[in-house]
């Protein structure tokens, strides 16, 4: 057999490992996961399952988000290598990226760290409703105004994260917002 045109990179060799890890803590067959899949719309035969747990099938991201919730987990549980047996600080290979600490890679998944460095952009462009009332300044001052209560953060951000960080917050009563508050 040829080798393959594009082999699983190191995330891919974490879900299979991940999903094979899951689905035999939970004591769950490839004949009951297989019919979990079935049941929620997105069918995988028991043999697709044994050969995503060996690697020979790939698992695109329906596939992904279907047995996460067959193997009742978060999907980012899904895409981290080791599964949930790491340290904090054990850095990892991952694909698209250089090695990370599992905190990073968290961090990365729930949207709250940028392996590129684009710090606050990063975070709102990846928690949809989060830029609601949102001003945006140079990716080092950002303020917030949701419903009354306004959030001004100055962040200072290098390769590394965080740096430096102050938040203030405040709350304006509707009445007083937009205009004075008649105490003169």
């Amino acid at each position: 057999m040829a080798d393959k045109k594009n082999p699983l990179g190191p995330t891919g060799i974490a879900v299979s490992a991940n999903i094979k890890r899951l689905r035999e803590a939970q004591r769950i067959t490839f004949a009951e996961l297989s019919r979990r899949l079935t049941e929620i719309g997105r069918p995988i035969a028991t043999l697709g399952l044994s050969r995503i747990e060996t690697g020979d099938r790939r698992v695109d991201v329906d596939d992904l988000m279907a047995l996460a919730v067959a193997l009742d987990v978060a999907p980012g549980r899904l895409l981290s290598p080791e599964g949930f047996r790491i340290e904090l600080t054990h850095e990892f290979e991952v694909t698209g990226m250089k090695p990370v600490t599992a905190e990073r890679l968290w961090q990365f998944v729930e949207g709250y760290w940028s392996p590129n460095g684009t710090g606050l952009g990063f975070v709102f462009r990846s928690r949809p409703g989060l830029g609601r009332g949102l001003s945006f300044d140079d990716g080092e001052r950002l303020e917030i105004d949701l419903d009354g209560i306004t959030v001004e953060r100055r962040v200072r951000i290098d390769d590394t994260g965080v740096v430096d960080s102050q938040t203030s917050m405040m709350r304006i009563p509707p009445q007083q917002k937009g205009g004075t508050d008649g105490d003169d």
